[in-house]
């Protein structure tokens, strides 16, 4: 035997012992808990009629059960498994833990253990059996004959089991996006997936109650036959209209009184409200599972309360599911196995991948445009990839001749041949095994999605770079073109809930055994087979903005969607008072289940200007503390990471010493204008250090939220209320101000009076949206602070309201419009100063710009105030009859033409309506325009594809 081979052996060994890691279920101190209990109880009902218990533990693994089942009152404890080194690890562990003389581990199956005389593994039948032997399936790892065996050979006729029972649940689901994940069949398929990360509502509908599909007694043998199948009815609780898909999970009894009950049941289907998400116990060993109904029925419609019967079918290691209306009709007992091939080369994620018509829309578009700016001379197309529809859709264009496939393996050959044959287009696409056989054809396109069957990680599909570089450069042609022409490899650190137990050390004490001799088992065996980095799926982190269509809102969206790559990682949520009333609880929890927050930015209040708070202080305070109690209390439930809530400088004291600061904003009333606001506000404060303190006297660790809160000064900027009756300062000045120059202009009239109620004298520190919202996102990522933080421009940037109406005067005045000043003195100034100090703020941000007053209320006023005209340029003016006749060549072809004729008889309308694009043009001199041939030629073959649906 070579080196080699010995070598290759050793890894298979190594990977194997790897591969057997369990860690993460070992880690699973809610499943160790609930199997304790019930052996505790077993036990104990046991002792009362038997004098000397033999147990027998099945697939010990690292022989903790058997070690439960002796420290809770079993005499002896034959344990077994069929891997030799996991017995060894077994039995060192028992011997840590002082039971060798309690514990015997044997290296054999359950079905080679002998029972009987002398030399036998059991002197006799056992009376309690404890075994975990479950799968994401409950039965794939053979639990069915296991148990049989069992019951029939090797317990009494009166032994308990621990688990005693399990049962198969099943609910029918509306989804468009799970079922894309097994779209292209033909087949019947098990699809696995951790279902609390789904969205109720928004990733599914449920559409039926939960039903039991297959129930075992484990130590009744009526219920662990072979083969089994039934009908179920499920009853629709609403409408259908759409493909279902099945969700499948299961419970165990683990006490023979079925007291004590291990669920994998996703969170939605849970009365407790405590029970969400978040607080669910972590179970990736045992996720649940999708299965996909017969592949005829791709669309149901049903009304509420009718019947759908699912006929159940399952063997000793499988189940399936069709939709039957035959009760009488069996089907194939292989029907969880792939009949169309697809399924054996091609991942359900490629699938899915495959089926996303918004995907495909990219590729078809990044094609088109490449088409668009060829010459008129056609030429030919390299695709290079694997189970790609990318070739069918460039075969459609006209300037390309031929598509040339590279297809390295007989299953790429088989998909893209099939697809090709299906959609028409055989006769444009050509396989070949090597660039060789490109032969005499010049290349003027190189197309990839990337995709390979093969790779693993994401950065291994850039393997296409060096195929690329590999293409024989006579057949290229000068200008050929690559698509795709740049790769950008992202990367960032993310801290895990609990994906970081598949790895973790069990360590030394669970439920009060030592097992840190399979760690150094599992840690040797990874360190000679596995590499450092591990590929895992990365999902996005949901962060829900309240008050996400006002002010702020609007300004973290802008910030959000200017810097998109940034923010790859997060899925930003905004949601405004038409999405639910935060004041009623009911609706508040409704949402956080809806969008399942990681992160919350609470930005929603009740606000209003001085004199709308002057007159309704009760309601202000009343409404906010609703607000922001039920927000917080969401947060709490649900475990979010961190909850950031918006507070104001009105929240501190009227009479106090300036500049505020963070620690001052207890330390008395705040100004009577407006005390409900401010009250309701503070109470933020105190609620976020309750939690606090709440969490950290948690001993179960289960609540982690991090909540902290922002007090910025005066914002203003774009969607900001501009009523005067409601707004804050900027906003109403500048609404004011566009009232007086609209009706001045209207008269004829050259300028206009700005009327600003009080004196002018009050200071203020105003912030524009754009930089609290850069701002508030920093604080998001990076301020881990209980206390708040102040978000304000320096104090050296204070001004004047009448600094800032003059400001407002500045943009609205030009060369054909003068705004002046007036002030009424007749109403309060209101508070005269509220002076923030921002040196916390400079501590972490030392070199944050502000954007200056003058720049911000410009825009403000732009933006927001005066329209601006969208429109081609004067000189793209074209007539109705121009118009016309593109219409007629759109629709005109080699088999149909269409003819103008006008009927003089209707009136034109008005002759014509030229406008003005310059001061577009100031904001985007090198905008191009969609020639207008080309949009009516677009529009009119949108218009034929969609003519049934169109609005006619």
């Amino acid at each position: 035997m070579s080196c080699d081979s010995v070598d290759e052996q050793m890894y298979e060994f190594w990977q194997s012992l790897a591969r057997s890691a369990f860690g993460d279920m070992v880690n699973d101190s809610d499943r160790n808990k609930l199997y304790f209990k019930a052996i505790q109880k077993t036990m104990t009902h046991l002792k009362t009629y038997k004098e000397d218990i033999l147990g027998v533990d099945i697939g010990t693994g690292t022989g903790l059960l058997s070690m439960m089942a002796v420290k809770s009152g079993a005499h002896r404890v034959v344990a077994c498994d069929c891997f030799e080194p996991i017995v060894r690890c077994a039995q060192s562990i028992v011997q840590t833990n002082g039971f060798s003389d309690s514990i015997q581990v044997i290296h054999k199956r359950s079905d080679e253990l002998t029972v009987g005389s002398d030399g036998c593994d059991l002197e006799r039948r056992a009376d309690v059996l404890v075994a975990e032997l479950f799968d994401t399936e409950l039965i794939g790892e053979g639990a069915i004959s296991t148990y049989r065996h069992a019951v029939q050979n090797l317990l009494t006729p009166e032994a308990l089991l621990v688990p005693s029972r399990a049962r198969i649940y099943c609910q029918l689901v509306q989804s468009e996006s799970l079922f894309s994940y097994n779209q292209f069949r033909d087949n019947i398929q098990i699809n696995d997936q951790l279902m609390n990360a789904l969205k109720p509502n928004e990733d599914f509908i449920v559409v039926t109650e939960p039903e039991v599909v297959f129930e075992f007694e484990f130590n009744n043998l009526s219920t662990l036959q072979p083969k089994d199948r039934k009908i179920i009815k499920f009853k629709t609780t609403r409408d259908v209209s759409g493909p279902l898909v099945l969700f499948m999970w299961w419970t165990l009894d683990m006490d023979f009184e079925g007291e004590i009950v291990l669920s994998c049941a996703p969170f939605w289907t849970y009365n407790q409200s405590s029970i969400n998400s978040e607080t669910i116990p972590w179970r990736d060993h045992w996720i649940q599972s999708i299965y996909y109904l017969s592949a005829k029925n791709r669309h149901f419609d049903l009304k509420a309360n009718e019947t759908i019967k699912v006929e159940a079918n399952r063997d000793e290691y499988s189940l399936w599911f069709n939709e039957s209306d035959d009760e009488n009709y069996c089907s194939d007992s292989l029907g969880f196995q792939c009949k169309c091939g697809l399924h054996l080369f091609v991942s359900r994620t490629r699938i899915s991948m495959i089926s996303d018509v918004s995907r495909l829309k990219r590729y078809n578009k990044a094609i088109e445009d490449i088409h668009n700016s060829m010459a008129n001379d056609s030429t030919n197309a390299l695709f290079i990839g694997d189970s790609s529809l990318v070739p069918i859709i460039a075969s459609k264009y006209t300037k390309i001749k031929k598509v040339l496939c590279l297809a390295k393996n007989k299953q790429t050959e088989d998909f893209i041949t099939s697809y090709s044959k299906s959609n028409g287009c055989e006769d444009k696409i050509e396989i070949i095994r090597d660039f060789d056989q490109i032969e005499d054809k010049t290349v003027g396109l190189v197309l990839g999605e990337p995709y390979f069957n093969c790779s693993d990680l994401p950065w291994d599909h850039i393997h296409i770079w060096h195929l690329f570089h590999n293409i024989p450069s006579n057949v290229l042609s000068n200008d050929v073109i690559l698509m795709p022409n740049k790769a950008l490899i992202k990367a960032i650190p993310i801290e895990f809930d609990n994906l970081w137990k598949i790895n973790s050390d069990v360590g030394s004490d669970v439920e009060g055994f030592d097992l840190r001799f399979y760690d150094q088992l599992i840690k040797s065996a990874k360190a000679e087979s596995d590499a450092s980095i591990e590929s895992h799926p990365l999902w996005e982190y949901p962060v829900l903005v309240t008050g996400g269509t006002g002010l702020v809102g609007r300004a973290i969206e802008s910030v959000v969607n200017a810097n998109k790559e940034e923010f790859d990682c997060y899925s930003f949520v905004f949601i405004g008072s038409k999405d639910a009333d935060l004041s009623d609880e009911t609706q508040t929890r409704a949402l956080f289940q809806r969008v399942r927050p990681n992160y919350v930015i609470h930005l929603a209040a009740l606000v209003g200007g001085l004199f709308s708070n002057l007159n309704n202080n009760l309601q202000f305070l009343r409404k906010n503390l609703s607000i922001n109690d039920n927000v917080l209390l969401m947060s709490h439930e649900m475990n979010v990471k961190k909850c950031i809530s918006c507070l104001s400088t009105c929240i501190f004291p009227d009479k106090t010493s300036y500049p505020i600061d963070e620690s001052m904003i207890h330390l008395g009333p705040p100004h009577d204008s407006n005390f409900g606001y401010s009250y309701a506000k503070r109470m933020i404060d105190v609620l976020n250090k309750a939690y606090h303190n709440y969490n950290c006297n948690d001993s179960t660790g289960a609540h982690k939220t991090v909540f902290t809160s922002v007090i910025p000064t005066n914002v203003f900027g774009s969607y900001d209320n501009f009523n005067v009756d409601h707004s804050h300062v900027i906003p109403g000045l500048i609404a004011k101000a566009y009232k007086a120059v609209t009706e001045a202009k209207q008269k004829g009239a050259k300028n206009a009076k700005l009327v600003v109620f009080g004196s002018g004298e009050p200071k203020r520190q105003f912030i524009y949206s754009i930089d609290l919202a850069k701002l508030i996102i920093w604080v998001l990522k990076s301020y881990e602070e209980i206390d708040p933080i102040i978000l304000s421009v320096g104090e050296e940037d204070e001004i004047s309201i009448r600094e800032a109406a003059q400001e407002v005067v500045n943009a609205f005045t030009d060369d054909h419009m003068k705004l002046e000043l007036e002030f009424d003195r007749n109403y309060s100034d209101g508070q005269f100063k509220k002076t923030a100090n921002n040196g916390k703020l400079r501590k972490y941000l030392p070199d944050f710009e502000f954007t200056p007053i003058h720049v911000g209320i410009k825009e403000t006023s732009y933006e927001e105030i005066d329209p601006i005209i969208l429109s081609v340029g004067e000189e793209d003016e074209i007539s109705i009859r121009e118009a016309a006749q593109l219409i007629v060549n759109a629709f005109t072809d080699d088999d149909m033409k269409l003819e103008l004729e006008f009927d003089r008889n209707y009136s034109d309308g008005q002759f014509k309506k030229t406008a003005n694009n310059g001061k577009l043009r100031k904001y985007l001199p090198d905008f191009q325009f969609t020639p207008i041939h080309v949009g009516i030629k677009e529009t009119v073959e949108w218009f034929r594809h969609n003519y049934s649906t169109a609005r006619i």
